[in-house]
This record gives structure tokens, C-alpha cells and sequence, in this order.
């Protein structure tokens, strides 16, 4: 009888997590797929690059992008930087050429009637 007893409660220990289970909720066939969040690998768009310092002395070219420090030949993105010049960088993207440049701090219309320029 011990034995039975024993047996009986071990199957339902074992069978329990099969009846906690709930089955997904029903998708509406009307309604239409949504796109995958992420992109397919060949997919996915480049990120905006941009420029915020350039740094030329006699022996190095050097630009901050996206927060990172890059010199000419490094690669961003599938992108290699070709020119490094003291207002903008250069890249090559295949058989694009792409070209950032500093943003200003201060634009023209900033500047009040009794600041000199």
C-alpha cells in the first residue's frame, strides 16, 4: 500500500509542471504580421556618424566620432576614413564617399546686436 501510495505521488510531482503550463494566448488571424524588431543579417542600417573634435598636429591626424577616437584608415560601419581635414572627415563606403562635419555650437542668429563676431 506504502508503495502505491509513493508511486502516485511521485507521477503527479513529475506531471505537475505539464499542467501549470498555459498555453500561449491566441493570435488574432486578422490581424497583419508585425516586422521583426531587429533586422535581418545584410539589413541593418548604418548609424549616423557624427564628428564632435578633430585633432591635427605634425605628427597625427585624429577625430572623435560617435564618441570614439579614430585616425585615417580606421573603419566605422563598413566605412573607411580617408581624410581627416580640420572642419570634416572623409569616409569611403564602398563607392560612396561620405563627408561629416563639425557640428556648430553657435550659429549666426545666436549672436545679439551688441556681441561682436
Amino acid at each position: 500500500m506504502f508503495r502505491r501510495l509513493a508511486f502516485c505521488l511521485l507521477a503527479a510531482a513529475i506531471a505537475a509542471p505539464a499542467w501549470a503550463q498555459e498555453d500561449p494566448p491566441l493570435r488574432d488571424p486578422m490581424r497583419p504580421f508585425e516586422r521583426a524588431a531587429t533586422p535581418f543579417a545584410g539589413e541593418a542600417e548604418p548609424r549616423r556618424l557624427q564628428l564632435t573634435a578633430v585633432l591635427l598636429s605634425a605628427s597625427r591626424r585624429v577625430a572623435v566620432i560617435n564618441g570614439a577616437i579614430h585616425r585615417e584608415g580606421d573603419w566605422i560601419d563598413g566605412a573607411q576614413i580617408t581624410q581627416i581635414g580640420s572642419q570634416s572627415v572623409r569616409l569611403r563606403r564602398g563607392n560612396e564617399e561620405i563627408e561629416v562635419s563639425l557640428a556648430t555650437a553657435r550659429s549666426d542668429s545666436a549672436v545679439s546686436e551688441g556681441d561682436s563676431a
